[in-house]
């Protein structure tokens, strides 16, 4: 990936050099890829076009970010340890809002709104949106499909109907499954707060306007830290969640560090428990927090 050169355009230019089955069965990377990229996006054909069918020449770039699984593995400490790649880049000192450019030319792309934050942890408008990614899915008998327990799932819902039926909040239930890709997009680039069980709809959290809220519902004793990294990015506050329980950041680290998590509970079919008094206090907390400035 090209990066911008010390201003806030962020990652402006994406080479995939050796790969030609990078595109996902949902058409869901192609869209991102056009959309933020349109014609600075290098595929392995033009690649060797502009390097040499042997290899041999040379090209600058001002910047780069690798991203290679086993190279990054391979000599990242932090990759390793997280599972991720190019972690060592968050390392850097980062440019403020520097993502912004970046959603702003996806919303651009499909029409959405590109909307800012007035201050981190504000709502965007006086009545802060919830979106609530919804794992259920039609078949509550499939054993392999990520889910809340069924009775906590709808506590869930009950909490917020009424928020939004005491006007404190706008709620969508996103199924996002039985979205198109755009209205995914447009969907999360007005949240405040994003909810779900862990899982890839968290992704979108990419495209909330930083200094939102992302709730990520695990198994007890599970962890993974896909969505605490864009969080940490994107200056996004990120709540862990073990059902009664609000995990903090120091001990989802300490136990991924020391490898004592069980994350086969993730893909197992353990359906993932909430407690609703926890869930309900804490939306109450963040909406207060949110609006307090507006009042």
């Amino acid at each position: 990936m090209g990066m911008g050169g010390g201003d806030e355009s962020g990652v402006d230019r994406l080479v995939i050099p050796w790969r030609e089955d990078w595109q996902d069965g949902y058409g869901m990377n192609e869209e991102v890829v056009r959309g933020l990229f349109g014609y600075n996006f290098i595929e392995a054909k033009s690649w060797q076009d502009l390097n040499g069918r042997d290899g041999a020449g040379w090209l600058s770039f001002e910047r780069l970010i690798i991203v290679d699984r086993h190279v990054a593995h391979a000599y990242g400490s932090l990759a390793k340890a997280f599972n991720k790649m190019s972690m060592d880049a968050f390392s850097q000192p980062l440019i403020p809002h520097f993502f912004g450019s970046t959603r702003v030319r996806l919303a651009h792309h499909i029409h959405g709104p590109a909307l800012h934050r007035p201050w981190p942890g504000l709502a965007l408008s006086p009545v802060p949106k919830i979106v609530y990614v919804d794992r259920q899915g039609k078949d509550e008998t499939e054993w392999n499909d990520r889910r809340l327990v069924t009775a906590d799932h709808e506590a869930l819902l009950a909490i917020l109907s009424q928020l939004e039926r005491q006007g404190r909040a706008r709620v969508t239930r996103a199924r996002l499954g039985e979205m198109d890709k755009q209205e995914q997009f447009a969907t999360m680039m007005d949240a405040d707060v994003i909810l779900g069980v862990h899982g890839n709809g968290l992704t979108h959290a990419m495209w909330m306007p930083e200094g939102g809220v992302i709730i990520e519902l695990f198994p007890p004793r599970s962890f993974l830290a896909d969505y605490a990294i864009v969080a940490d990015v994107l200056d996004h506050q990120h709540y862990v969640l073990w059902n009664d329980t609000v995990v903090p950041r120091y001990e989802w680290e300490r136990q991924t560090r020391q490898g004592t998590l069980d994350n086969n509970l993730l893909h197992n079919g353990t359906h993932v428990p909430l407690d609703s008094t926890l869930i309900a206090t804490l939306l109450d907390h963040l909406l207060l927090s949110m609006t307090r400035s507006a009042v």
